[in-house]
């Protein structure tokens, strides 16, 4: 009989921290999707919250599967594919055996999807790309 009350007075503990983890999950979640940046600073006990300000490039080419180069670093993903980034200025470089690299300079804008339309051109050398299609939102 004593262990039985000991289990009831404790429940309401077992459902706080049920509640606490569901709440940090989801709290962890939103942080995600909505591309916040928490920054505790435990000697002023404050906390500042700021949005990460990010953007995305929809990049395609014909033909498509051109290697996807963004400053100089390889990214690992080919046309066409759409690219979420950190607002900023960049330069595109799409690679493809046997037609010359496309090389195009942009501005990520915040909450902004930048378009690149590439046709690329057989041969060797380098293309430089002037997309003229419009920021989407």
């Amino acid at each position: 009989m004593g262990k039985e009350i000991v289990f009831k007075k404790n429940r309401w503990f077992i459902w706080a921290i049920v509640i606490i983890v569901i709440v940090g999950v989801s709290l962890i979640a939103n942080i995600y999707i909505t591309g916040i940046i928490i920054e505790a600073e435990t000697s002023d006990i404050s906390i500042s919250v700021h949005a990460i300000r990010k953007g995305s490039i929809n990049i395609k080419s014909t033909p498509w599967g051109a290697a996807i180069f963004l400053d100089d670093e390889d990214t690992g993903r080919i046309t066409n594919d759409t690219i979420r980034m950190k607002e900023g200025k960049y330069t595109v470089r799409l690679k493809l055996e046997g037609y010359k690299d496309y090389i195009e300079g942009i501005e990520v804008i915040r909450t902004k999807t930048v378009p690149i339309s590439a046709d690329l051109e057989k041969g060797e050398g380098e293309t430089i790309g002037t997309s003229k299609n419009e920021i989407v939102d």
